[in-house]
């Protein structure tokens, strides 16, 4: 078709020239569409790889938290179990000197020992008729509290709060 204008002057068809489509791929398109492929496979097994890496020093790190748990449980036994035997040699070295105490007790608590110490070492005398000295105790020289006279006290003490109040 054919218009003729003053301004413009048309020959032929005025549609676009369309890009027409191969059915059998080019090689440019097939071997960028391996590359795609080809770098996929590959990030996925630098993923794969990445993740079990991961796993292994997950695995690691609960394995070495495990273990430092454990030698912290084991030294608290070994200290526990060090201050028992500690206080058990303390306990027998005690029995021992209590023993030895006892021993020294019944030594001492003699009456002839007795006297013969306090005769020779200390330089006493048995005393005489002339050295005897008599105390009379009869007399009360303590005051006893009885449960009377701490009562009245406690009552005193309220009485004189309430006249100081009143």
């Amino acid at each position: 078709m054919i218009i003729m204008d003053d301004k413009n002057l048309i020959n032929g068809n005025t549609a676009l020239n369309p890009k027409r489509k191969s059915y059998y791929p080019s090689k440019e398109e097939e071997y960028e569409k391996q590359k795609r492929e080809n770098d996929k496979r590959r990030k996925a097994s630098i993923e794969k790889r990445a993740e079990k890496k991961a796993k292994i020093i997950k695995y690691i790190f609960a394995t070495f938290i495990i273990g430092v748990i454990l030698i912290c449980r084991y030294s608290t036994v070994y200290k526990l179990q060090k201050n028992l035997l500690d206080v058990k040699y303390q306990i027998h070295n005690l029995n021992m000197e209590n023993e030895s105490l006892k021993v020294q007790l019944i030594k001492a608590s003699d009456m002839e020992k007795v006297e013969e110490i306090a005769k020779t070492k200390l330089n006493m005398v048995t005393p005489d008729k002339n050295n005897i000295m008599y105390v009379e105790n009869t007399k009360d020289y303590f005051a006893k509290d009885t449960k009377e006279n701490v009562k009245n006290k406690n009552e005193d003490l309220i009485i004189k709060i309430k006249n100081m109040l009143f």
